[in-house]
């Protein structure tokens, strides 16, 4: 799948990463994390940043996995392209905000009063820092109290309100409900209120903005009809957000797959590196990644060109024909000497050293090589 520079440059900026190069990178170490790979087991996801940025999975493919392939990447360009990146100090800040929020609302005599719980994970992370903002005390974070006592629940982020409504399914009826958390959409919240006698306030410290009319035009709402009639559970608004992510966690999304006609979840895209929950991997051995070089000298691959190391060979793809094409031995050598010196007489230099034969014979040998290569276009010469 190629990636638009313009939503990888956006990617690279959401995360902080230097180069569009060192995002494409990040994005395939993200992708390789999520479910599903261990049925691909003996293939690779190349990284391949000239001429322009794509990510292609080089090993065997019957057609259920291809078509797993392509509805996942179909989604992939929607996630980077929306990506909102919350880092710790950013988190920090939003807790902070919150906190105004509610002593706004409520004032810190009556805060005082108020029990405070969260919903795992994410929330957890939110009210240890809020209690630190607001100066908690610890009776107001493990004790039990009487039903007739406020419950501020805290949450990361809410997107269509499902963890809320679960959570709500277990409260006493007479609990009265504080939901307290960093991002979601206004309309959202609006849901909350109007359909849950529980909830006595739902704040947010951020807004998070609905891109679906921009995206799909007239035909967001007969979509977001289809994704509340897919989603099972409680549902209080769909809508097509900013993709939020946190250094601690980046929240489950599901889409609609066509070809496997059942709700699916989305890949997570947010290096491991850049957050906690995706480094753990749920135990999963991801597939190797790796970036395709471009090559150095005056003969070099071109960019129709995609190639892959696999197991002790070479398969190059040829993006214009589709054809795909095998070395190994003597002739993966040869590939691998073009690539990284990109002139004859270098790559029969370091190749004499390897294999017992006369020179000449090898010159002959590399420049019929690359002579081969050159007609089919997968090598070009400037």
């Amino acid at each position: 799948m190629e990636v638009s520079p313009k939503t990888l440059a956006h990617y690279a900026q959401s995360l902080g990463l230097v180069s569009p190069g060192d995002a494409l990178l990040g994005l395939a170490r993200a992708v390789v994390c999520n479910p599903g790979w261990e049925k691909l087991r003996g293939g690779v996801l190349v990284a391949k940043p000239w001429p322009r940025p794509m990510l292609g999975f080089v090993g065997r493919l019957d057609e259920s996995r291809r078509a797993w392939l392509e509805a996942h990447a179909r989604e992939l360009a929607w996630s980077c392209a929306l990506l909102r990146y919350v880092n710790y100090a950013q988190a920090e800040a939003d807790c902070e905000r919150l906190a105004g929020q509610l002593v706004h609302r409520f004032g810190r005599k009556e805060l005082a009063r108020f029990q405070f719980t969260a919903i795992p994970r994410g929330g957890i992370i939110v009210l240890g820092m809020l209690a630190y903002v607001l100066g908690l005390e610890a009776r107001q974070l493990v004790s039990p109290a009487p039903p007739d006592v406020p419950l501020v629940v805290t949450d990361d982020c809410a997107l269509t309100g499902a963890r809320l409504g679960q959570f709500l399914k277990q409260c006493n009826e007479r609990r009265r409900i504080i939901f307290a958390h960093l991002y979601s959409h206004p309309q959202l919240r609006r849901a909350i209120a109007a359909r849950e006698r529980k909830v006595l306030a739902c704040i947010s410290a951020r807004d998070l903005k609905d891109h679906g009319t921009k995206f799909l035009g007239r035909g967001y709402p007969a979509a977001r009809r289809r994704w509340l009639a897919r989603l099972k559970g409680p549902r209080y608004w769909v809508g097509m957000t900013d993709h939020i992510c946190f250094a601690w966690g980046e929240p489950d999304r599901s889409f609609w797959n066509p070809a496997t006609r059942r709700m699916e979840d989305c890949w997570r895209i947010v290096p491991p590196a850049l957050c906690l929950k995706n480094r753990s991997g749920g135990g999963l051995k991801p597939i190797p990644v790796q970036v395709q070089p471009e090559g150095n000298g005056a003969i070099r691959p071109p960019g129709r060109a995609f190639f892959a190391v696999l197991r002790d060979g070479i398969v190059i793809g040829d993006l214009v024909s589709g054809e795909v094409f095998r070395l190994s031995g003597v002739a993966a050598d040869l590939w691998r000497g073009i690539v990284k010196y990109g002139g004859e007489p270098e790559v029969s230099a370091a190749l004499v050293r390897k294999y017992d034969v006369a020179k000449t014979a090898l010159q002959e040998d590399v420049h019929s090589f690359v002579r081969d290569l050159l007609r089919r276009g997968l090598l070009e010469e400037n």
